[in-house]
């Protein structure tokens, strides 16, 4: 399809934030993906203030970043919220130690409904 569409080789901007190690390794996989099925992908991890500028000023071609919506100790409330997530650090340096402790205490829970009530 990219011979078809004489877009091989074509180059694409693919940002990630330096400061978050999973958006480091995940861009990586994307880069060598891409780039393996035709494209020339160039990877720039750019800190935090430069990150967010190039994605204001659309500079890029594709960003690595990300989201979840399942509400869950191990995966948003750990990520987003507690005061050792890389996330967080990154973006907000947010901090409750009681919070970071509920959470703790949810991922070490089996059970689903004690889970969602910490």
């Amino acid at each position: 399809m990219l011979r078809q569409a004489r877009a091989v080789g074509t180059p694409l901007k693919l940002l990630c934030n330096t400061n978050v190690a999973f958006n480091r390794e995940i861009g990586q996989v994307v880069q060598e993906m891409w780039n393996s099925v035709g494209f020339k992908v160039s990877l720039e991890p750019l800190d935090t203030v430069p990150h967010l500028n190039t994605r204001r000023q659309g500079e890029f071609d594709s960003f690595i970043g990300g989201g979840t919506y399942r509400f869950d100790p191990d995966d948003f409330f750990g990520r987003n919220f507690h005061s050792k997530s890389d996330l967080v650090q990154v973006l907000s340096g947010w901090q409750n130690a009681r919070y970071d402790q509920l959470v703790e205490e949810a991922k070490r829970t089996l059970d689903p409904v004690r889970r969602k009530e910490l």
